[in-house]
């Protein structure tokens, strides 16, 4: 593949510029340092692989113009194409320039996955290779070196198993994710427990806590029945609590009953005495007045007789005898008048000295009359008392009375009992819902325990198959290896003799760390750390173009090389044209500098200084 132009529409600081470049051979890219040099470089990366993140992106939009786009022409397989990118969206179109036809036009967006990118890489990885600007960089593209890059790391990435792909690396990934997931795998010296470890142990722990739950499923089956029976003795209880509670209440109703009964009829009694008394006493009290009519008429008579004797016998003296008559008449009158009121004053006295008042008559018939409703409605409920409870009608009242006092303390023992169970299945319930809780820990166990089951075998699954392709890839990695490396140690070892003048005779690779160990006319062994700044940077070029020259010898890409001789001696810088000379026969090669001591290599030279006066 060759790169032929490069256009412009806007990026960074170009806009509406094209840059000319010669496939087949040395192309200059000179300016002064913040000229474009490596925008340049990135242009052409962006073209053909986008953006890989915004942030680059960001970085590149133009300075000048609302027009965010470049083009490149490339040939490849006899035919030549015009890729062209809207960096914006990522609208990529293909022209096949031979025949003027659009063979590819879609969004293909580094950063995401579509129909359209998969059709514009198979595109790239048919005419470079890889489609992918991280291989590219790692091939073709040889920036600026930083002295304290890793160089056997850069070379055991490029020749570690195939053009896109570092399998040493994936081994490490391999081996790396194995030792998180085990500690038993071959050739292994941990000693801390991994995550199947881990999970094995977990999984014995949760058997166990399992098989307590179970223990503790059957012990609450016989909480449960202890509980059953302890409330059924609590009811009983309770029960006969009531019952004789009714009973006692009963009892005492009836001894109150009988005490009332016994009372009124007390009452009854003297209430009757008192009634009689007054009857009594009403009947021996004459009434006034009641036999003086009698009286009177006979007084009145014997005076009229006496007087008419008198008068005949004494004097025959008619009125004497009158007045003697009517005197005598009057004054036995009025002796029996006083003698009957010094009777009835008599009796009086006798009914005050007995409380008793005749007005109060009506008084105490009242009361007798509710005294007889009063034992009625006693008398009543002492028969539903005896009907309900005809042991009372068998017993005498001081017998009750003793009843009543030991059916009391029959009832504070009840209590006492019942106060005693419900502690008792207080605390029962209390242990059962704590063995509950642990019996249903049981099936949260299980689940746990099967979902880490599932786990385990998957992570055993995926050891063994780590295990396999570890040694399937090691194995293949080496035989590769022994293809491939003495080839490119003999590449590397010509290369930087040349560079360096046949101050190194010959380079080595050592496996699989692929560090590289110099051997010069003196000394064999050299490590690269011995090696002075500009050294390493000619054996890090060397090893570059060796590999990128071998891993593209069927794609005959373009080298695209960022200011490599920094460090360069005049000597060596001569010994590094002459490869360069030599690579240019069969690729292409952009050359991007500061120094115009570099225009002189070039069979085609693009000098920024000048096009920024223009």
């Amino acid at each position: 593949m060759r790169l032929h132009d490069l256009h412009i529409e806007g990026f960074s600081k170009f806009k509406g510029q094209q840059f000319q470049f010669d496939p087949c051979g040395l192309t200059v890219v000179y300016g002064d340092n913040e000229m474009g040099k490596t925008t340049i470089k990135d242009a052409l990366c962006a073209v053909i692989f986008g953006f890989e993140t915004v942030e680059e992106k960001y970085l590149h939009r133009p300075w000048h113009s609302d027009v965010f786009s470049a083009s490149a022409t490339i040939s490849s397989k006899g035919h030549m194409y015009r890729i062209k990118r809207d960096f914006e969206s990522d609208l990529v179109s293909i022209c096949r320039v031979t025949d003027n036809s659009f063979i590819f036009e879609g969004y293909a967006n580094p950063r995401g996955k579509s129909a359209d990118l998969e059709v514009y890489s198979d595109f790239l990885s048919e005419h470079m290779g890889f489609s992918t600007p991280d291989i590219f960089r790692l091939t073709t593209l040889v920036s600026q070196v930083n002295t304290k890059t890793e160089i056997s790391e850069k070379i055991r990435q490029l020749i570690s198993g195939a053009e896109e792909t570092d399998y040493l690396g994936i081994v490490e990934e391999m081996e790396a994710e194995l030792s998180e997931l085990t500690r038993d795998f071959p050739g292994s010296n941990l000693r801390r427990k991994r995550r199947i470890e881990e999970i094995e142990e977990r999984i014995q722990e949760l058997s166990r806590g399992i098989t307590n739950s179970l223990d503790q499923v059957q012990t609450f089956g016989q909480y449960q029945f202890e509980m059953g029976k302890v409330t059924r003795e609590l009811e009983e209880l309770k029960h006969n609590h009531e019952a004789k509670k009714e009973s006692l209440e009963a009892l005492r109703k009836y001894i109150q009953v009988e005490n009332d009964l016994e009372t009124a009829q007390r009452r009854l009694d003297v209430f009757g005495k008192e009634v009689k008394l007054l009857q009594d006493m009403r009947k021996s009290i004459p009434e006034p007045g009641k036999d003086l009519h009698k009286w009177i008429p006979l007084i009145v008579f014997t005076l009229a007789c006496v007087l008419a004797l008198t008068t005949w016998i004494s004097s025959h003296n008619l009125l004497i005898v009158v007045l003697i008559s009517v005197s005598g008449m009057i004054a036995a009158t009025a002796t029996y008048f006083f003698a009957m009121k010094s009777a009835l004053s008599s009796e009086i006295s006798q009914l005050k000295k007995a409380s008793v008042h005749p007005n109060d008559m009506g008084k105490m018939e009242k009361e007798i009359s509710q005294l007889q409703k009063e034992m009625l409605q006693l008398d009543t409920l002492k028969k539903a008392l005896l009907s309900e409870y005809p042991f009372f009608a068998l017993k005498n009242l001081d017998k009750l009375i003793a009843y009543q006092e030991k059916w009391q303390r029959e009832v504070g023992t009840l209590q006492e009992e019942i106060w005693t169970k419900e502690d008792a299945l207080h605390n029962l319930e209390r242990t059962c819902a704590t063995v509950q809780e642990k019996s249903a820990d049981a099936h949260t166990l299980q689940e746990e325990r099967i979902l880490l089951q599932e786990e385990l075998i998957l992570l055993t699954k995926r050891k063994k198959a780590l295990i396999t392709a570890l040694s399937v890839l090691r194995e293949c990695i080496q035989e590769y290896q022994n293809t491939h490396i003495d080839e490119l140690e003999n590449l590397l070892s010509r290369s930087f003799k040349k560079i360096t003048h046949e101050t190194y005779e010959h380079v080595i690779l050592e496996r699989p760390t692929m560090e590289p160990i110099l051997s010069s006319r003196s000394k064999s062994d050299i490590k690269k750390e011995s090696l002075s700044v500009g050294a390493r940077e000619q054996l890090y070029f060397a090893m570059r173009l060796s590999t990128a020259y071998l891993l593209s010898k069927n794609m005959e890409l373009p080298f695209l090389l960022d200011d490599p001789f920094v460090n360069y001696d005049r000597k060596r810088l001569e010994n590094a044209r002459s490869i360069l000379d030599y690579i240019q026969k069969t690729n292409q090669v952009i050359l991007f500098v500061h120094d115009a001591f570099y225009k002189e290599w070039g069979t085609s030279v693009i000098d920024l200084n000048e096009m920024t006066t223009q």
